[in-house]
């Protein structure tokens, strides 16, 4: 919807190009940062999740990473 409002055409696997859901609107073009801001908000907690889940597993040496695979019997 962004990519629309921003006039920004918008392509699937990079070739074809899909056509616009909504005309051009400068309000909602300004509100582009902010889904690339959660994203990158997202890939730092979810970072900082997989490294603790290894640290609890390789420093701390205890089964919380075991408990949480969906094959684990402990």
């Amino acid at each position: 919807m962004i990519s629309s409002a921003s006039n920004v055409p918008f392509r699937s696997s990079g070739t074809l190009p899909l056509p616009a859901i909504t005309a051009p609107d400068k309000a909602v073009a300004t509100c582009s940062p902010y889904p690339r801001l959660l994203v990158t908000l997202l890939a730092v907690v979810l970072a900082a999740h997989v490294g603790a889940a290894l640290r609890h597993h390789y420093v701390k040496k205890d089964t919380v990473l075991a408990r949480m695979l969906p094959w684990s019997t402990s």
